[in-house]
């Protein structure tokens, strides 16, 4: 346990550095610098602590985590691709959601000239990063459930268990809490983000649920905690821009001049 929880430490805080890195690289002027690394443990709080029915968390949550942040962060800066493909090796080995990279992958480098350019979605140049990945990727799945075959499996739809929590009131606090409650924010307020690449990463988001929407149980929240580093950056972003309008924005009613009326006041 002690192992363990030095690895969540570790793994947090690397998240919370790489979110900040991301961050200050996106927006135009850095004013809530200091918010995003509260934000991430607040999130992480949220994310993986409130439950109704996660009393546990598995060993590769957090690193999953911050594997997940160290991949937004080359992408973001647009490292070369072989150090994306290294960390994806290994964090395949941690946890398979590493095949959600692959779409990110894509829509970073779909971005150019300050927008998302579909028709270079499926280009060669990307295309021949993805599929050599996916493939290892399904190597290695097939590897381990081969090895483990006489196991029993959680990897299985998960349809029937998730429409049921949709469709029960008592289950939404509990669906909404993911990511800190933010993911709906940054979702509905989406068009507040500024950096193109950014916004190209919100398609992430419905690729992702749909995904959990098969194989995991969305209200086992932790099923969303790889997109914290996105969505704190995101809220972030959104914050600043709604800040800095409000501070633009000229005053509706008349400022009174108190040195004036205390003057005529005397009077």
């Amino acid at each position: 346990m002690l192992v363990q929880a030095m690895l969540n430490v570790i793994c947090i805080a690397v998240t919370g550095i790489l979110t900040t890195r991301i961050y200050q690289a996106s927006s135009r002027r850095q004013l809530l610098t200091p918010l995003v690394y509260p934000l991430v443990l607040v999130t992480c709080a949220a994310t993986y602590v409130m439950h109704t029915v996660q009393n546990f968390r598995f060993i590769y949550d957090f690193p999953s985590l911050a594997f997940f942040a160290a991949a937004m962060y080359l992408l973001y800066f647009r490292k070369h691709w072989g150090y994306f493909a290294v960390l994806f090796l290994v964090a395949t080995i941690n946890r398979e959601t590493t095949l959600l990279l692959l779409p990110l992958y894509l829509l970073n480098q779909a971005v150019e000239g300050g927008k998302l350019r579909w028709r270079l979605l499926f280009r060669g140049k990307a295309l021949a990063v993805v599929v050599p990945l996916a493939f290892v990727w399904l190597c290695w799945q097939v590897f381990v459930r081969h090895l483990f075959a006489h196991n029993p499996s959680e990897f299985y739809p998960r349809l029937d268990w998730n429409v049921k929590s949709i469709l029960a009131p008592h289950a939404w606090p509990q669906l909404l809490s993911a990511c800190g409650y933010l993911l709906l924010f940054v979702a509905v307020m989406r068009r507040r983000i500024m950096d193109p690449r950014l916004r190209a990463w919100m398609w992430l988001i419905p690729i992702w649920t749909v995904f959990m929407f098969v194989y995991g149980i969305l209200i086992e929240t932790r099923v969303f905690g790889e997109l914290i580093p996105f969505v704190v950056c995101g809220t972030s972003l959104i914050l600043e821009e709604l800040l800095v309008e409000r501070i633009r924005r000229p005053a509706l009613l008349p400022v009174r001049n108190t040195g004036e009326a205390s003057i005529s006041k005397a009077a």
